[in-house]
């Protein structure tokens, strides 16, 4: 009696028959080589897209309102994302400049904030004085518990010690940095998609 299975590759044991296929392998040298020479075109494309697009400025931020409100990812008072630092002076006075690797940090420790900047405007600002807080009430001594009923538990963790730590809300654009279960210092920034 045939087999359901004759004439379907398949043997009455359940073993597929195959043919046996030369295995091909690509030499070391020319995979080295395929991959530069991609990257060199990217490099290429990348170039050309930079000639082709120069990099714009964005368009000048302004100053907010005096409110006294930390908005993550836009604002601290007056001082919005972008402003150029000159409009922060303006108002706080002449800030003591720190250099850092590709940005100056400007202090102003009368109001209790200090403000990143690169290439002269505002990229962003940290607040350490409890005079300064969110629409919610959060602000420098506010416990943690706060802050994890108002943004979530989607943040990331960096230990700074064995008491200190920071919870970056990166896609929400406000970071802040925990001793114990106080809030010490609140970052607010560009939010970053994850």
């Amino acid at each position: 009696m045939p087999s359901c299975l004759e004439g379907s590759g398949m043997t009455r044991d359940s073993t597929p028959q195959t043919d046996a296929l030369p295995s091909r392998r690509v030499s070391r040298p020319l995979v080295v080589l395929m991959v530069a020479a991609m990257l060199v075109g990217c490099l290429a494309a990348l170039g050309q897209f930079q000639e082709d697009h120069p990099e714009t400025p964005l368009p000048d931020a302004r100053p907010a309102r005096r409110d006294g409100r930390i908005v993550a990812g836009q604002k601290v008072d007056f001082i919005t994302l972008n402003l150029p630092i000159t409009q922060v002076e303006e108002v706080l006075g002449a800030g003591k400049i720190r250099p850092q690797a590709d940005s100056q940090i400007y202090l102003f420790e009368k109001v209790g904030v200090h403000v990143a900047t690169r290439k002269g405007r505002v990229q962003s600002i940290l607040v350490q004085t409890p005079d300064l807080q969110t629409a919610e009430g959060i602000a420098v001594g506010s416990d943690v518990d706060q802050i994890l009923r108002r943004y979530g538990e989607r943040y990331e963790y960096e230990a700074r010690g064995s008491e200190e730590y920071w919870l970056h809300y990166w896609s929400q654009g406000i970071h802040f940095s925990i001793r114990g279960t106080s809030v010490t210092q609140i970052m607010v920034a560009t939010p970053v998609m994850p």
